[in-house]
């Protein structure tokens, strides 16, 4: 694939108004045959290299977003599909059965592994994590504000939800993809907590 079809993308997301369906047209012919949607349940892509900027959500097959067409999940590496676990129909849950941890609205703070990097508040992200928690129902943890902490992350993942919803800041590092990390509300007045991919895995 062409270096060129990822920047122009890029180059064309970041300008409001821009006619961005072109070089997503473009970007999407060379990286998704049409024949591979067509049909298909869920699409899982491990990007290499220069693929990791892809928004392939937005990438247009066959004139519609690939977001419009089916399911896509983008993994970091292939070896987290080992991960997975194994394929339900879900089931009866007892309604005081937890259903959802969800984290948002995460608290401005200082970004100590960007040069004068802040990462700003995301207040509708609130609103976002109590309609995910409305539409779901059940039993739920919301984690908001200074409470949206990477240690309550990490103690809420001991025994893990059905659905973990993550509303806060992220960073991708492409130059050097373990360093790609989440952001949390700051602790006392530090600087904001990170989550690095290592870590996930």
């Amino acid at each position: 694939v062409d270096r060129a079809l990822v920047g122009a993308l890029d180059t064309a997301l970041r300008r409001p108004g821009s006619t961005w369906t072109t070089a997503a047209d473009a970007l999407g012919r060379a990286l998704v045959p049409a024949d591979l949607v067509q049909g298909a349940a869920h699409l899982i892509v491990v990007p290499d290299g220069p693929l990791g900027a892809v928004p392939f959500d937005a990438l247009r097959v066959d004139g519609a977003a690939l977001v419009d067409r089916v399911p896509t999940s983008v993994l970091p590496t292939a070896a987290l599909l080992q991960l997975a676990p194994p394929a339900t129909d879900g089931g009866w849950r007892a309604p005081w059965a937890r259903q959802l941890v969800a984290f948002g609205d995460p608290l401005p703070g200082a970004d100590t592994w960007q040069v004068a990097g802040t990462a700003p508040r995301l207040a509708a992200s609130a609103a976002e994590v109590r309609a995910v928690a409305a539409a779901l129902g059940g039993a739920h943890q919301v984690f908001l504000g200074a409470g949206n902490q990477k240690r309550a992350l990490v103690e809420a993942l001991t025994t893990p939800p059905p659905v973990l919803h993550l509303a806060t800041h992220a960073v991708a590092d492409l130059a050097a993809g373990e360093q790609s990390r989440l952001l949390f509300s700051p602790a006392a007045d530090g600087p904001v907590e990170s989550l690095f991919l290592r870590e996930v895995y």
